[in-house]
């Protein structure tokens, strides 16, 4: 965050946490904020940040398609 702040530029933000990748479309949110409020903290303008929810294969969780669409809807939702 301090190397966009001094030169600029975008920020993709993974919607990881300590423990991985969230099951939830809530907790995969919850990290978004994280990310988007520390950012704001540093002046990075949230149109700046891409969020990426972290598509799963299906193969690995058959509810991995709809946890990733309901996050990208909250997300969008939530501005």
């Amino acid at each position: 965050l301090p190397i966009v702040q001094r030169y600029g530029g975008g920020l993709i933000a993974l919607t990881i946490n300590e423990s991985g990748i969230p099951d939830t479309a809530e907790e995969r949110v919850s990290v978004a904020e994280k990310i988007i409020e520390r950012a704001a903290q540093y002046g990075i303008a949230k149109k700046d940040i891409i969020v990426d929810p972290l598509a799963l294969t299906i193969s690995s969780n058959p509810e991995s398609a709809v946890v990733t669409l309901e996050t990208v809807r909250c997300l969008h939702d939530k501005g």
